[in-house]
């Protein structure tokens, strides 16, 4: 795979004279000193550009990577100011490579930056380029897909993560780096670590700067890097995570009641994870759709499914990288998928999926419709250990092309417990008080409340416990009576699932009559 530089060398010999950049702020330094290594020795002017109006130019003597500021006159902080001097330098057909920061504002319909007169001067400069020796790079969001304005006359080139033999060595570059500079002061850095392997492991998907900032931390706290280091970045890439709107999702203090069809065909495909049986043509699982009535414990199964794979779960709201810059959401995106590759193998959560891409049918700047088709995209091509698990409550709002046969290995529905499973779902939470509720009846509570969900029956735990503390009379009728279930309170909505599922959808339950969802009825004391 090409190196960012690599692929700015060919699309500026391709006639490309302008590329758009997508560089991570954290690694804008570590860039231009490699752009400036790579393309002064060619014979390049380079000079860099931002917002406040300075234009730093870049040289190597000596095989170090030197700057200057220059104010010029015509160049200030408005955009135009620099678009007119590049035009300017063209004419003289010098070689130049300008970089430009913080140009995306000025070019998003939804900034109250934006200004067609910007967007203008860089159509019309990209002629001009053309037959000259001068080249621009826009730094920033990546303008991939985002206006038709742009379309072939802007090349984009995005950040992509390190493979892990390039994450190794980018470790040993720094750590090496760190003794040189101990030894430049008369000191001595002890270095002492074993499993490299596991090492790279953890720092996958951090920038070069990231793993810089990590040893240099590691140094502070320990006078030494060893196997510490990987605490140091483990705390670094939870922190980077979140960020970008991923966490390690908890794991589950109670276990999941019922679902017995669902917990066996997990832990039948757990085992497919095994890199011999990979290596034998197995392919890794793709992963699982769920749906059904709310509250009823989609996301416990899927917290569940981390100690089943023994794989961190990594739990993403999908609407939540939406960024009102233009491209951000799409780079959301992105830097979500590759931080799922950088920790794979892993359990990618979804969860309420049809709400992240809700209004599909009403995008009318296409964001959704193009971050959709990414997601679709990544999800067939993708060849890292990742295992999808999604989750709906109405799934019929996702689109069809989503839910469709070798999408997901298997679609489940989720019912309300019958009542053997309402027995081991008021058993379960049971056992989370430490004291006992004399004559607790669990088999009549599972006979009384037909149609509740597991939600439901831990409220009606937490309410007898309650009772009991406070030595009240328990009305096993009357506590029952006090939560009105899902099932009563959205009949039809709920009937309709169960006959879609019955179409496309395994149960996750094993087989028990279930009664249609009845009208709200109270039960008498």
């Amino acid at each position: 795979m090409l190196t960012q530089i690599q692929q700015l060398d060919a699309a500026f010999r391709g006639a490309m004279p302008i590329v758009a950049m997508e560089v991570l702020p954290s690694d804008e330094e570590r860039i231009m000193n490699e752009l400036t290594t790579y393309f002064h020795p060619l014979g390049y002017n380079i000079a860099r550009w931002s917002l406040t109006g300075i234009l730093t130019h870049y040289e190597i003597a000596n095989g170090v990577v030197l700057t200057s500021d220059r104010s010029l006159p015509a160049v200030n902080h408005d955009p135009i100011s620099i678009l007119q001097h590049i035009a300017e330098v063209a004419k003289s057909n010098a070689e130049w490579i300008f970089v430009l920061d913080d140009i995306t504002p000025f070019v998003d319909p939804n900034n109250h930056r934006y200004d067609p007169l910007i967007i203008r001067w860089i159509k019309n400069l990209f002629w001009q380029l053309r037959v000259s020796f001068t080249r621009v790079i826009i730094r920033g969001i990546a303008f991939s897909g985002c206006y038709q304005d742009f379309r072939g006359i802007v090349s984009v080139i995005e950040q992509e993560p390190q493979n892990p033999a390039d994450t190794q060595k980018t470790l040993h570059e720094v750590i090496t780096n760190f003794v040189k500079i101990f030894e430049e002061q008369g000191k001595n850095l002890t270095v002492k670590i074993q499993n490299w392997e596991g090492l790279t492991r953890l720092a996958q998907g951090l920038t070069h700067t990231e793993i810089e900032q990590c040893c240099g931390q590691a140094v502070v706290l320990y006078r030494r890097i060893d196997e510490r280091l990987g605490n140091v970045i483990l705390n670094t890439k939870i922190n980077t995570l979140k960020q970008i709107n991923l966490q390690f999702a908890d794991t589950p203090t109670i276990e999941v009641g019922g679902m017995t069809v669902l917990k066996e065909w997990l832990a039948e495909r757990s085992h497919l994870f095994n890199p011999e049986l990979h290596s034998m043509g197995f392919p890794y699982p793709k992963g699982v759709l769920i749906t059904g009535v709310t509250g009823v414990g989609k996301s416990l199964i899927v917290k569940t499914m981390g100690k089943i794979f023994n794989m961190p779960i990594l739990a993403v709201d999908l609407g939540a990288i939406y960024g009102g810059i233009v491209g951000q959401s799409e780079s959301n995106l992105r830097q979500l998928l590759s931080a799922a590759e950088a920790v794979a193998p892993c359990i990618l959560w979804i969860d309420e999926i049809e709400k992240g891409l809700a209004g599909l049918g009403n995008d009318n700047d296409g964001v959704t419709k193009r971050l959709f088709q990414k997601l679709l995209t990544w999800m067939n091509d993708h060849k890292q250990p990742i295992f999808i698990a999604a989750t709906a409550n109405n799934i019929q709002a996702l689109p069809v092309e989503f839910t469709r046969r070798g999408r997901f290995d298997e679609i489940f529905f989720c019912d309300v417990p019958n009542i053997s499973e309402r027995l081991e779902i008021l058993q379960i939470h049971k056992k989370r008080y430490n004291f006992d509720i004399p004559n607790l009846d669990l088999n009549l509570l599972a006979q009384l409340t037909e149609g509740y969900v597991g939600s439901e029956l831990a409220a009606i735990i937490d309410r007898i416990a309650l009772l009991h503390i406070q030595k009240k009379p328990i009305d096993y009728s009357a506590v029952v009576n006090g939560i009105i279930p899902v099932t009563k309170r959205s009949p039809e909505q709920i009937e309709a699932m169960r006959q879609w599922a019955k179409q496309v959808a395994v149960n996750a339950s094993a087989s028990e009559p279930v009664q249609p969802a009845k009208k709200s009825v109270r039960i008498k004391s």
